[in-house]
């Protein structure tokens, strides 16, 4: 695990192993079946919930196959210990909680296998996959990066339209440089009622 993820990565040939690298280079993935009880109140019982996350990346990077391959042949044991450890709050707090770590491969890229999808949806299984995750993820970053360039924007226009132009402190002046168009400050400087002419002497002097 520590050559593929990092240390040896530009070896050939396996000493441990007894073998060249295979060059085609992939990921070991797994799933993990969590099972919990859902307390009910008086008109309804408790409730066994299962959810399986799948796909679930055990290298921060690909690796060559052939030490994917021995990690899911040697190395399960310890990617089971690790994820208990960090999780060990929850099942500590949860008595009713149990993790199951199940489907160990190594692949190129992970694929699903929507039938299995299907059946453990039938099943009464919640089926969620870690791509999925990282993707919304991803894109609840951007959009809160989004908003908080458009308040940026918003604060610097408002900052044009109002603001004492004479005394712009560094940050401001810089912030108004980068975010504002030299013709969008224009128009703002327009709606003020202000020259033109003026905005590069107040601006950008």
């Amino acid at each position: 695990m520590e050559c593929a993820d990092g240390y040896g990565r530009a070896c050939r040939y396996c000493q441990v192993l007894g073998k060249e690298l295979d060059t085609r280079r992939g990921n070991v993935f797994y799933d993990v079946k969590e099972t919990r009880i859902i307390k009910g109140d008086w008109l309804f019982p408790d409730k066994e919930v299962t959810t399986v996350r799948k796909g679930i990346k055990v290298l921060n990077r690909t690796a060559s196959l052939t030490l994917c391959e021995a990690i899911v042949r040697y190395a399960k044991h310890h990617i089971i210990d690790r994820f208990m450890l960090n999780h060990h709050h929850e099942l500590y707090f949860d008595r009713s909680l149990r993790y199951e770590l199940i489907n160990f491969r190594a692949q190129r890229q992970n694929t699903r296998d929507i039938m299995q999808d299907l059946a453990d949806t039938a099943a009464g299984i919640e089926v969620v996959h870690q791509a999925d995750e990282e993707k919304l993820r991803k894109e609840q970053k951007r959009a809160r990066q989004a908003a908080r360039q458009a308040q940026k924007v918003r604060s610097l226009e408002k900052l044009v339209l109002t603001g004492d132009l004479e005394n712009l402190t560094y940050s401001q002046r810089r912030g108004l440089e980068k975010h504002l168009s030299e013709e969008r400050i224009a128009e703002l400087m327009e709606q003020r009622g202000i020259r033109t002419e003026q905005v590069q002497t107040s601006l950008f002097a």
